[in-house]
């Protein structure tokens, strides 16, 4: 095993035996749920493409709305998400889950610049690992995936 994953396999074993079972992060507002899922820890970043993204009721989280499973590059997209508030949520095999409050509102004309970028961690001295769920101009994703390692297939 590579001193990389043997370093990851430790930090998300010591972390999730204190942590809780998910981490709700600030509230988000977006015309369209579109963006990356990426792994991320001490500045850099990796391609998750064994991960979930799940659009929840905002009333009952036991109720899916949506879900898609990221792409190779990290990018999913749930096109058909009316305007309403909902749970974002981010998943990926061994990480801790991490969760938003979100509203999709209606398009304002030309198509948005921005993207959602989710990023789970596994830090523990950091407020829920490090994870994120923010939205950001496309040009800063663009910049963050530039710098994103790709798994291995």
């Amino acid at each position: 095993m590579s001193k990389h994953r043997l370093t990851l396999l430790f930090l998300v074993l010591a972390f999730g035996a204190n942590a809780p079972a998910q981490c709700v992060l600030d509230p988000i507002r977006v015309e369209r749920i579109e963006g990356y899922l990426l792994f991320g820890f001490q500045g850099q970043y990796r391609v998750l493409d064994k991960a979930e993204v799940r659009l929840l009721d905002s009333g009952n989280t036991q109720t899916v709305i949506a879900a898609v499973t990221v792409g190779k590059d990290g990018h999913f997209e749930m096109a058909d998400a009316k305007p309403g508030k909902y749970v974002l949520s981010a998943r990926s095999e061994a990480l801790i889950p991490a969760s938003v409050d979100v509203e999709v509102t209606k398009p304002k004309g030309a198509g948005s610049k921005r993207l959602i970028l989710a990023v789970l961690a596994a830090d523990a001295a950091k407020e829920c690992g490090g994870a994120s769920i923010k939205v950001q101009p496309k040009a800063e994703v663009d910049r963050v995936l530039s710098t994103a390692k790709r798994p291995a297939h």
